[in-house]
């Protein structure tokens, strides 16, 4: 009897044991983000952040060119590409395949692409236009068009079948403004998100209008930071947002009242600091930031230990002995793929060719590499950001 009740006992301590963990709030990172607290850091290498690198030589045909390259979206094995507002499908070993879609007023035609999304279980690509999302599938043939508001340009697939699209306060007519947008695969609104902030356009200022804060990639989903917000919020499958970091800007913090006003931050644009990108990967968050009047910075930041390592440029890699790309820097880039980061490199000499062939990988990819010259569509480096 006695063991019977030690038995139940130890049942019931499990159940609650779970029950408690089940219950148990998720953690909030808080971020000191301060430049004064960076921690400085050159010649970061590759390796030490990502694996799995491989280089992709584009092929360059009359029908491929590519004047620069925009966006890079994986499509199962596939890589869509955008480029001087043309769509490309490249296979993963830079074969080009087709193109999707093209530009016009028709009503399979786009003027302007603003974003692309992959649908994985039915193969289909969506591209967003200012006033509709044109569907089409892998081989590029129109399937339908969606109708969608003009003051939503960025959309994404939360799963399989929901859509979520942000849009910036200053664009709501509505009180309080609604920021975030949910919809079914058939363009139906099944929930709207309101504003965490309480701000106002001030009377008489100088209204800028960008994309700062917004929809951005983890390797769990998506994340999202509102206009001037400090907090990063997971977006769960239930269409609800969790908080997952905040970040302490101190004296650097971007205030609303220089956003609205460029004449004023034009003359005292010192120790301001504005996110315009991340991506989170586990516990750890790649930052594309404003800085002053510089734009272009990137900083890599660990949730755990509070610490932010800047610039997060990275100039070697230890499985070649050395720099990657001689005399070049490299600006990681998300990738729609989970995990993934690109970065791309024209004009090859034979010094940089020599690093590159040892992640070419295939026969084929290394003798397009060794035959790219002047002119050449851009080798596509692609790699796995470590969790």
């Amino acid at each position: 009897m006695k063991i019977r009740v030690n038995n139940l006992l130890g049942i019931a301590g499990m159940i609650l044991s779970l029950f408690i963990q089940g219950c148990k709030q998720p953690e909030i990172y808080d971020l000191d983000f301060r430049v004064d607290k960076f921690e400085k850091k050159e010649n970061l290498a590759l390796d030490d952040y990502c694996h799995d690198i491989t280089v992709i030589p584009l092929e360059t045909t009359d029908s491929c060119l590519l004047s620069d390259i925009s966006l890079v979206y994986k499509a199962g094995k596939d890589l869509i590409i955008t480029s001087g507002n043309k769509v490309f499908l490249f296979d993963d070993q830079g074969n080009f395949i087709r193109r999707i879609g093209r530009k016009g007023r028709g009503p399979d035609e786009y003027l302007f692409v603003f974003n692309i999304l992959y649908r994985e279980s039915k193969q289909l690509i969506y591209l967003v236009d200012m006033k509709k999302i044109l569907v089409y599938d892998i081989k590029g043939h129109h399937i339908e068009t969606l109708d969608h508001p003009s003051f939503m340009k960025k959309y994404h697939f939360l799963n399989d079948t929901v859509m979520v699209a942000d849009r910036l306060r200053e664009a709501s007519k509505e009180k309080p403004p609604y920021i975030l947008f949910f919809y079914n695969d058939e363009g139906k609104l099944l929930k709207k998100v309101p504003s965490r902030l309480h701000m106002t356009k001030p009377e008489g200022k100088l209204f800028m209008y960008d994309m700062a804060g917004g929809i951005h990639f983890g390797n769990k989903g998506l994340c999202f930071i509102e206009q001037y917000g400090d907090t990063i919020y997971r977006i769960k499958e239930n269409m609800e947002l969790q908080p997952y970091a905040v970040l302490h800007f101190g004296k650097y913090k971007f205030t609303q009242d220089l956003y609205y006003n460029w004449n004023k931050y034009d003359a005292t644009g010192k120790d301001r600091i504005k996110i315009n990108n991340f991506y989170v990967s586990g516990d750890r968050i790649i930052f594309n930031f404003t800085y002053n009047d510089d734009n272009n910075n990137y900083a890599i930041s660990d949730l755990k230990k509070n610490r932010t390592v800047y610039p997060f440029i990275v100039k070697n890699n230890k499985r070649t002995g050395g720099f990657l790309f001689p005399g070049s820097d490299i600006m990681l880039q998300p990738f729609i793929g989970e995990g993934y980061f690109y970065t791309t490199l024209s004009v090859l000499d034979e010094r940089t060719k020599q690093p590159l062939l040892k992640y070419a990988g295939t026969p084929e990819k290394k003798e397009r590499l060794r035959q790219m010259k002047e002119g050449d569509n851009p080798v596509l480096i692609i790699a796995y950001f470590k969790k």
